[in-house]
């Protein structure tokens, strides 16, 4: 359900309703359910990660009041392109961004929170990072240095995933690269990167399931 029809955690949860649902009737599909990967892109990346955060979260999960239908040795894996891992980062940070970007940003957030003026603890749950351990699951990642939520989101979460020792490959263009990719490049399968982070992606995929 979009902004402002329905506000977070209502996203996560029907991301739950969804793999329970695939789950359930696994008997339809030739699906292993043993080995679970979940893959988003943008905003599909922050809800994806959050839902694996909370997965391997009892505090987060908790608190979003979640019973996961997955159980952590399920998800083997998650394919992430040019996404939003640290909304509180993102919210506070659009203060130097000009006022006008000041003011989009907070009222986007704002009704994704479902608060006028969301705190910092709402703004940790609607995100990744602040939940992030050892047991979260592998991930692929890609992303561009000419969108400009990679160095605040994208290259602060390949860090902290490195920390704590979770598998990850990374493939972040540079803003020397040759093609003229943005945000959401992956989609658009004329550019070079687009099919190298395709093939990137695929062997990911077997590699860790």
């Amino acid at each position: 359900t979009l902004v402002p029809k329905a506000a977070y955690p209502q996203q996560v949860q029907e991301l739950n309703l969804a793999v329970r649902y695939v789950l359930q009737n696994a008997a339809r599909w030739p699906i292993d359910t043993g080995r679970v990967f979940l893959s988003g892109d943008s905003a599909g990346a922050n809800i994806v990660s959050s839902y694996a955060a909370a997965v391997n979260s009892p505090e987060m999960a908790a608190q979003l009041q979640l019973a996961a239908a997955l159980a952590p040795p399920q998800l083997k894996g998650l394919v992430l392109h040019s996404g939003v891992y640290d909304i509180k980062a993102l919210y506070h940070g659009a203060d130097k961004a000009g006022a006008i970007m000041s003011w989009g940003a907070h009222s986007m957030l704002a009704q994704y929170s479902g608060t006028p003026q969301p705190s910092d603890a709402t703004l940790d749950l609607m995100s990744a990072y602040p939940w992030l351990n050892a047991r979260f699951p592998p991930v692929y990642i890609s992303a561009t240095e000419v969108d400009d939520m990679t160095a605040t989101q994208t290259l602060p979460l390949i860090a902290r995933l490195k920390a704590l020792k979770v598998p990850v490959t990374a493939q972040v263009y540079p803003l020397s690269y040759r093609e003229a990719i943005n945000h959401d490049f992956n989609f658009n399968m004329r550019f070079d990167a687009s099919r190298e982070v395709f093939e990137q992606s695929m062997k990911f995929l077997v590699q860790h399931a």
